[in-house]
């Protein structure tokens, strides 16, 4: 359990250091901010560099009324506690790079989640959607993340996520 946490943490870690560096040919997660739901290419791009991005092989957009939002579809189903711990920090990123998204969902494998952005505000307990950095962004929200105790009772408090039993 332990090592699951530590590997986690360090991709995470490696996943924002390698963008954060000087090398201009790495792609920056807030070269996107102020994204829109329908700005296709922007919610492809940002997916493309959130962890999962080798799993990732489609997604779809809901964007002909309110709330806006978004589904992940991924090809390969990790253990259950990565899955959450990947749906949380992807859907805490997409939700501060796209202001127009009140809605983030992904299906991995046979699971589903789903989350509005007041949700995860209400668990982290801040207003982290105007974090203007990578490095502003983690140091709100890795505490949470990495807590696997944490992470599974947002899953069984939270009405709105909707996680498929196997």
């Amino acid at each position: 359990m332990k090592r699951n946490k530590l590997v986690f943490t360090v991709i995470l870690l490696v996943l924002i250091s390698g963008c954060s560096s000087g090398d201009s040919s790495k792609e920056d997660f807030f070269q996107y901010n102020d994204s829109y739901i329908g700005d296709n290419g922007a919610v492809g791009a940002i997916l493309r560099l959130l962890p999962g991005k080798t799993e990732l092989e489609n997604f779809s957009l809901q964007t002909k009324s309110e709330p806006y939002g978004l589904t992940a579809y991924y090809s390969e189903s990790l253990p259950i506690e990565d899955q959450r711990e990947a749906f949380l920090f992807n859907a805490t990123l997409l939700f501060t790079l796209i202001h127009n998204a009140e809605t983030v969902s992904a299906e991995y494998g046979d699971e589903m989640f789903s989350v509005t952005k007041d949700e995860l505000e209400a668990w982290y307990g801040e207003t982290f959607f105007e974090a203007d950095s990578e490095e502003a962004l983690l140091e709100l929200t890795l505490p949470k993340l990495e807590n696997r105790e944490k992470v599974n009772e947002f899953f069984e408090n939270q009405t709105g996520v909707n996680e498929s039993e196997k």
